[in-house]
């Protein structure tokens, strides 16, 4: 990871570096997986491209990226209510089956 000194734009790297806690971040405001790998890049993009409003004296680099991170998936929520919602209209599944066997901490699931 790069070294932010004074007013210095933080690099590639240290942006890429947040890449994991932000999909975590994303994927808790979303539920989503597909619309988290969406947002994730979305956030690196904005960040990448304003690197130079970064200011290191207001705060660390991780805060300014979760904050742009926010307003990412507050604009995709928003734009998912102007969508038309999917409607299945095949029969219910039939219930009584048992529960499987837990998955691996790591498998995230859809809602």
């Amino acid at each position: 990871m790069g070294v932010l000194v004074g007013t210095a734009e933080p690099a590639i790297e240290d942006l890429e570096a947040l890449r994991v806690p932000l999909a975590g971040f994303c994927y808790r405001l979303l539920g989503s997986s597909a619309d988290t790998d969406d947002a994730v890049q979305e956030t690196l993009i904005r960040a990448s491209s304003k690197r130079d409003q970064y200011d290191p004296g207001r705060g660390r680099l991780s805060t300014w990226v979760h904050g742009i991170a926010t307003n990412v998936c507050i604009d995709m929520l928003r734009s998912a209510r102007r969508r038309a919602l999917v409607i299945d209209l095949s029969e219910p599944a039939g219930g009584g089956e048992e529960p499987g066997a837990p998955l691996p901490a790591s498998v995230w699931l859809e809602p």
